[in-house]
This record gives structure tokens, C-alpha cells and sequence, in this order.
């Protein structure tokens, strides 16, 4: 509740908030199911591998977005050489 004193407005949204799903597990409209948290903790043991998939896309677009800017920073001297080139000749 530390972030109660800080933000106010967001203080009476939470307890609205807390009040309305209260009232939605009462009438058994939201059923909150502990097995089925306690299975996603527990798998996510297997997710190692898809952090590694995440880490292999996160590398595969640092190298592309490398290439691209080395490409747009040879494109501008292209350019700038040609601006250059038809500034001197006039």
C-alpha cells in the first residue's frame, strides 16, 4: 500500500478494482483456479528454450538493423558526394 500514499487516484481505482472482482467471484462469474497457476510456474521450467529463440531474434535484428544504418549512412554519402560534386562543377 506504499503506492497508495504516492498516488491517490490510484488508490480508490485498486480498491474498486479489489471490490469489483470480489463480487464477480462471489457470483461464481470469475473462478480463480490455483492448479492451473501453480502448473504455469511449474512449466516454466521448458520456457528456457524459448528465451533462447527470443535471444536469437533479439541478435538476428541488432545485425540487421547494422546493416541497415551502415547502408543508409554509405547512401548519404552518395549523396552528399554527388550535391558536391554538381555545387563545384557550377
Amino acid at each position: 500500500m506504499k503506492w497508495c500514499l504516492q498516488n491517490p487516484k490510484l488508490c480508490a481505482f485498486y480498491r474498486f478494482q479489489n471490490e469489483y472482482l470480489d463480487e464477480l467471484i462471489d457470483k461464481k462469474i470469475v473462478i480463480i483456479n490455483c492448479k492451473e497457476v501453480e502448473e504455469l510456474e511449474e512449466g516454466s521450467e521448458g520456457s528456457e528454450c524459448a528465451n533462447q529463440e527470443e535471444k536469437d531474434l533479439e541478435k538476428k535484428m541488432e545485425n540487421l538493423m547494422w546493416k541497415m544504418n551502415c547502408f543508409i549512412v554509405v547512401v548519404a554519402i552518395v549523396v552528399f558526394g554527388i550535391v558536391v560534386r554538381s555545387v563545384a562543377m557550377t
